[in-house]
C-alpha cells in the first residue's frame, strides 16, 4: 500500500540564551555575606550567654554586640557604593509593604537601635529585640534574592532558609575564632551551637543542590569549564562542613588535663571557626555569582514533514 504520511516533529528554537545576571556583583555579595556574619555573630553570642547565665550578668571582655553592628554596617556600605547613590538611601524606607530591600533596611535599623540601647542600658528586652531583628534580617536577605524571579536557581524556598542557616553558621564560626582570646565566652555552649548550625547548614545546602543543581547545570551545558567549576564547588563546600563537624566533636569529647591539651583544643576551635567562615563565603558567592543565571527564552513549533 502506497501513500503519504504526515510526520509531526516538535522543535525548540532558543531565541534568548540563558545569561548571567549583571545587577549584583562582588560588592552586593559582600553585603549578603557580611550581613549574615554580623547578625549571626550577635545571635549566636546572645543564645550562648542566654543559656549559660542571666542577662543581668552579661559582661564579656569583647563588645560582640557593637562588633556585630559594625560588620553589618560595612556590608550596607558595600552595597551603597555599588548602587552609586548612598545619599538617597532614605528612599529604601518608603516601600516597606512592597520591597524586601525596604524591609531589610528596617530590620537593620531596629537591630541598630536595639544593640546600642542594650549595650548602654543593659536590659534584657533590648537583647531580645536585637536577637529577633537579627534573625529577621538574615531571612529577609534571603527573600531579596528569592524575589528575583528571572533567575531560576534562586526561585526556591530553600534560598531564604539557606541565608538563615549560613548566617547562623558564619556567626558561630566567628565566635569560635573569638574564643581564642576571650575566655569569658562559654566554650562548651558555643561548640554545641556551632555543631548544630554546621549540620543544619550542610543539610539545607545539600537539599538545595539536589533540587536545583541539575537545573543550573542544564543552563551551562555549553561551558564545560563553568560546569566543572560549579561541580568542584559543590564538593568543596560539602567537605568544608564535614571537617568542622569532626573537629567540634573532638573538642566536646576532650578531657583537658594539661597545658598541651588546652593548646590542642584551642587550635581545633580556631581552625574549625576559620574553615566555617571560608565555607560560608564560598557558599554565598556560589549562589549569588555562579548560579545567578536568568532563564532563556525559547520558541516551540511543529515541523510537519511528508513521508512517502
Amino acid at each position: 500500500m502506497s501513500g503519504m504520511e504526515m510526520i509531526n516533529m516538535t522543535r525548540d528554537v532558543q531565541l534568548i540564551s540563558p545569561s548571567r545576571q549583571r545587577e549584583w556583583g562582588g560588592l552586593a555579595a559582600a553585603n549578603f555575606i557580611l550581613g549574615g556574619v554580623g547578625t549571626g555573630f550577635y545571635f549566636i553570642n546572645w543564645a550562648a550567654i542566654f543559656f549559660n547565665r542571666p542577662f543581668s550578668e552579661k559582661y564579656v571582655s569583647v563588645p560582640y554586640d557593637l562588633f556585630s553592628l559594625v560588620i553589618v554596617a560595612i556590608g550596607f556600605l558595600c552595597v551603597a557604593i555599588e548602587a552609586g547613590r548612598p545619599s538617597r538611601a532614605y528612599y529604601m524606607f518608603g516601600r516597606f509593604g512592597k520591597s524586601w530591600i525596604s524591609r531589610e533596611a528596617t530590620a537593620f535599623t531596629v537591630f541598630l537601635f536595639a544593640v546600642v540601647l542594650s549595650h548602654f542600658i543593659r536590659h534584657w528586652i533590648f537583647d531580645v529585640i536585637a536577637a529577633v531583628s537579627a534573625a529577621c534580617f538574615m531571612i529577609i536577605q534571603g527573600f531579596i534574592v528569592y524575589s528575583a524571579r528571572a533567575v531560576v536557581p534562586w526561585n526556591t524556598v530553600f534560598i531564604p532558609i539557606t541565608f538563615l542557616s549560613s548566617g547562623l553558621v558564619s556567626g558561630a564560626g566567628t565566635v569560635l575564632i573569638f574564643t581564642l582570646w576571650d575566655e569569658s565566652l562559654p566554650l562548651s555552649a558555643l561548640a554545641y551551637l556551632a555543631l548544630i548550625c554546621v549540620v543544619f547548614n550542610l543539610a539545607i545546602w545539600l537539599l538545595y543542590l539536589r533540587r536545583y543543581g541539575t537545573v543550573f547545570l542544564r543552563f551551562i551545558t555549553g561551558s564545560q569549564e563553568l560546569k566543572s567549576r560549579f561541580s568542584r564547588m559543590q564538593v568543596a563546600i560539602a567537605f568544608s562542613h564535614i571537617a568542622p563537624i569532626l573537629m567540634l566533636f573532638v573538642v566536646l569529647k576532650m578531657q583537658v588535663q594539661n597545658e598541651v591539651g588546652e593548646i590542642i583544643r584551642l587550635v581545633l576551635v580556631g581552625s574549625s571557626g576559620l574553615i566555617i567562615l571560608i565555607a560560608v563565603i564560598a557558599q554565598k558567592t556560589n549562589i549569588l555569582l555562579s548560579t545567578g543565571y536568568m532563564q532563556g527564552v525559547s520558541f516551540e513549533f511543529n515541523d510537519l514533514k511528508t513521508d512517502e
